[in-house]
């Protein structure tokens, strides 16, 4: 598994007046089929852990990465437009039905690509980890690891691990766990 995203990531707690943080790294295979999400404690959170909020943060995380919304197009889609805008103004007619087909032809073809990219999963899946690193949890001479699992309304499960069976099961490399600092924004 390779590190592709390691940065802190707030979130809100049971405290409003206070965001909580922690560190997210997101893992992935060679070929971007599988995914792991770790959530690690950090001592500097005084407020809210991570384990009371998980799910939240799991959906923050997962949403940031991986939805991309066809209803949010980008500034170079807007400027697209207002050059088409633009240049029918000074079209003869047999240019302005040229341009109009050219248009048609686009728009069959971004519907066509909405609607593969409609009839695909949202995001990939990814295991979620919450991690709790050595002298921050409740055993302080060990990483903790608990696996969660989601029902589909977001419930989740907690299933305690050892920092081996986090090894076996997730391929990921302790030394990119007990790295200190973050390689990312």
């Amino acid at each position: 598994m390779k590190l592709i995203k390691d940065f802190r990531h707030e979130y809100e707690g049971f405290v409003l007046a206070y965001k909580g943080v922690c560190r997210i790294r997101i893992f992935t295979d060679e070929d971007e089929s599988k995914y792991v999400g770790v959530c690690s404690a950090l001592p500097e959170n005084y407020t809210t852990s991570t384990t009371n909020v998980i799910e939240h943060i799991y959906v923050d995380v997962k949403s940031k990465l991986f939805e991309q919304s066809i209803h949010n197009p980008d500034s170079s889609s807007d400027e697209r437009f207002t050059l088409v805008q633009e240049m029918a103004k000074n079209l003869d007619s047999k240019q302005y039905w040229t341009l109009a087909v050219q248009i048609t032809k686009a728009l069959w073809d971004f519907k066509r690509k909405y609607e593969e990219i409609s009839s695909k999963p949202k995001s990939p899946p990814m295991m979620w980890v919450d991690h709790w690193p050595k002298t921050i949890g409740l055993r302080p001479w060990e990483n903790e690891f608990s696996i969660v699992q989601f029902t589909e309304d977001l419930v989740p499960n907690w299933i305690h691990i050892s920092e081996e069976k986090f090894v076996e099961i997730t391929g990921i490399d302790m030394r990119l766990i007990n790295e200190l600092e973050l390689t990312g924004q």
